[in-house]
């Protein structure tokens, strides 16, 4: 889902647009997914925070702040994770005051800044990886 925050840029494309729904298929397509995933309209931050269901997911939000841990360190490897990723540049001092509030753990995914689409990709990435490893399966290995 994606939610309207400060540093939103008014150009970005709209979630929930033929567009976005043309991206979604495009990317089920190519990654063989034969389930199109639901497309939800941009929410402001503070209505998607406030709708939080407790679920017992960790809260994970990528922070670009100099003392947010390795993702590593917060996230571990197994179980349910949510995850906030921020626009380009991140989220403000005072949104990600209020992620934490609502339970989000800050977390760095290391010295680069990352672009907004990228950073969630490289997170996936190594929480994939993690996961092979506690299992014994091979990355990327999906049968059951």
């Amino acid at each position: 889902m994606r939610v309207r925050c400060c540093a939103s840029t008014p150009s970005a494309p709209r979630a929930g647009t033929r567009t976005g729904r043309q991206i979604a298929a495009a990317a089920c397509a190519q990654s063989g997914r034969g389930l199109l995933p639901r497309i939800e309209p941009i929410r402001a931050l503070d209505a998607w925070l406030g709708a939080l269901a407790d679920d017992g997911a960790r809260r994970l939000l990528l922070s670009l702040a100099a003392d947010a841990p390795p993702a590593a360190a917060v996230a571990g490897a197994a179980g349910a994770l949510l995850v906030l990723g921020g626009p380009e540049g991140g989220l403000t001092p005072d949104e990600e005051h209020r992620a934490r509030a609502r339970g989000f753990l800050p977390a760095s995914l290391g010295p680069a800044v990352l672009r907004a689409e990228t950073a969630p990709l490289a997170l996936l990435a190594w929480t994939l990886v993690a996961s092979a490893a506690d299992t014994g399966a091979a990355a990327g290995d999906t049968a059951a």
